[in-house]
């Protein structure tokens, strides 16, 4: 037993020894894991990493047919601001007057008129703001064009315009000093420039009443190609030491009219602005015939089906021109305010149209008798009434006599240039009268009949001043 139990333990150690000493060493972790092939590591990279997407092609259509969307809506609130105000948007001056009007000025009136009495404004047709639309508590004009958006888009469209002489002339103004210090206290001199145009251009971005002034100039300077780190803690640095002085009222008017005058209105501005006016009308126009009450009712059936039952031949707006053949540079404008004369039911003089036509268009017109007025066609040149000039004399007697039918919603929605609208179509014959009221406020009630009637019976139409309103609102030809 003794020799056995020697035997094992024998054989035990040298287990033991050829385990611990006879194994091959143990390569250490570091060196296998830099142990590899660049070039194998590098095609390995290459077909792991995913590929780039390019945007589909209907998908960058998409974003920009949002942002023409976007664009033309706030075009769309822009010329609604200025209906309300009763301001020409296509008026070379139509974003000043906007800017100064919702400016942080309180005496808005006479900002407005050392605007108006600028030597800039001199060759320009007046203005005329109506300020009612101010005292008018159960509407706020505020909320008509109130996003920041879209004041960055209106005010794009102005740019500087100043020579060397007048800009050298500018730099030492206490305004363009203070403001150059500011911009150098912000620290955005060295990234975006301190120009009298890039000062100029901030200031204006800055005017907007409630709209934080900071919060302005950091998305103009976003839009640069340089942008500077933490703009906009150096935006509020800017601002802060800007409006950190006290300044009387007077001198706050006199700044916005050293620096707003000075701005030009770019010229596709009036190009877009005719495009969406135009698209409205045509808008405006198709959404005429759509049935809006779905209940079933005799006189819906009968619009539908006289609208559709095919016709040999109607007298309308296009056979009256082709019998009166005029030349083709005569304008749509013109041939409709033509047939508009004709189809009243009083007779207009002629020295109240004769400067805008010839002797022999007015004779070729008398010997063409209308037997069916165009409904269509009265409407569209009522509608191009986009301003009043204040030149009607009776509009203040019709607006009081003939709104009563109105809710007190409608009244406040009016503005001064669709209650011309009314007062023109309340003239009219009586086959299209109660087509071309509907046109313009889809409100027709006995109320409204009998006031109307009793109005149109005691008054007379003063075509002449309207006459000269629709040559002035010209929606398709230039300024």
């Amino acid at each position: 037993m003794p020799v056995v139990k020697v035997l094992r333990k024998c054989c035990i150690w040298s287990f033991m020894y050829k385990a611990v000493y006879t194994k091959t060493p143990k390569r250490s972790a570091m060196s296998d894991t830099f142990d590899m092939d660049p070039d194998k590591l590098k095609q390995l990279s290459i077909k792991s990493s995913t590929p780039v997407r390019k945007p589909a092609p209907w998908q960058a259509a998409n974003e920009v047919q949002i942002r023409q969307e976007l664009h033309r809506r706030t075009m769309l609130k822009f010329s609604l601001l200025c209906r309300k105000l009763n301001i020409d948007p296509l008026h070379e001056k139509s974003i000043h007057v906007v800017l100064l009007l919702f400016s942080k000025i309180k005496n808005k009136k006479a900002l407005l008129d050392g605007f108006t009495t600028h030597p800039c404004c001199a060759s320009l047709p007046p203005l005329h703001v109506d300020w009612d639309v101010f005292a008018k508590t159960d509407v706020d004009i505020n909320d008509v064009f109130c996003a920041m958006s879209d004041w960055m888009l209106i005010l794009s469209y102005l740019v500087p315009c100043i020579e060397d002489d007048l800009a050298d002339a500018l730099q030492k103004e206490s305004l363009f000093m203070h403001l150059k210090q500011s911009w150098k206290v912000g620290g955005l001199e060295v990234h975006h420039g301190s120009t009298p145009q890039q000062l100029m251009t901030a200031f204006v971005y800055m005017a907007p009443h409630n709209l934080s002034a900071t919060k302005m100039l950091e998305r103009l300077l976003l839009g640069d190609t340089e942008s500077s780190r933490d703009l906009e803690f150096r935006c509020l640095k800017m601002t802060s030491h800007f409006m950190d002085v006290s300044v009387d009222e007077n001198q706050s008017i006199l700044n916005m009219l050293l620096i707003v005058p000075c701005m030009m209105t770019k010229p596709n501005f009036f190009n877009d602005m005719r495009y969406v006016l135009a698209r409205e009308e045509n808008m405006t126009e198709a959404t005429q015939h759509v049935v809006k009450n779905k209940r079933l009712q005799m006189r819906n059936a009968v619009k539908d089906i006289a609208r559709m039952t095919p016709q040999e031949y109607v007298e309308s707006f296009e056979t009256w021109l082709g019998q009166q053949k005029f030349n083709v540079t005569m304008s749509r404008h013109l041939q409709l305010l033509l047939y508009f004369i004709q189809v009243q039911p009083t007779s207009i003089p002629k020295q109240s149209y004769s400067m805008h036509f010839t002797e022999q268009m007015m004779e070729r017109v008398k010997d063409v008798r209308v037997q069916n007025i165009d409904a269509a066609a009265v409407i569209t040149l009522i509608k191009s009434l986009r301003l009043y000039h204040h030149n009607v004399s009776d509009l203040v007697d019709f607006r009081a006599s003939c709104l009563n039918g109105f809710n007190q919603q409608i009244k406040t929605q009016l503005s001064l240039a669709q209650v011309l609208q009314l007062y023109v179509a309340a003239f009219q014959h009586p086959s299209i009268m109660q087509a071309c009221w509907k046109a313009i406020v889809p409100v027709w009630s006995h109320t409204t009949a009998a006031s109307v009637q009793k109005f149109v019976s005691s008054h007379t139409f003063d075509h002449a001043p309207v006459i000269d309103s629709v040559v002035k609102c010209q929606v398709h030809e230039c300024l």
